[in-house]
């Protein structure tokens, strides 16, 4: 979960490729096409449990996880567009 919300921040904060116009995660969230498939899914709207909610806070508040430092997608990108 925490690689995963890595490469969401990480999209956010990008300024490059699908994610140029990017700046807020609700937006990167819903993001046609390139946002998260699982959005159309019930269980996507579920209540959130307490320790995702941790997770959350951290990855906003700028914690990283190696290897997604840097991903936009579930690889690492080449060329110009990397996040800091």
């Amino acid at each position: 979960m925490l690689l995963v919300g890595n490469v969401g921040v990480n999209r956010v904060v990008a300024d490059c490729l699908d994610f140029k116009n990017v700046q807020t995660l609700e937006h990167m969230v819903y993001q046609s096409s390139g946002g998260f498939e699982a959005t159309p899914k019930e269980y996507f709207y579920q209540q959130v449990r307490p320790e995702n909610l941790a997770f959350a806070r951290r990855l906003i508040q700028g914690e990283c996880f190696p290897p997604a430092k840097r991903f936009l997608r579930f690889f690492m990108p080449t060329g110009d567009c990397l996040t800091q």
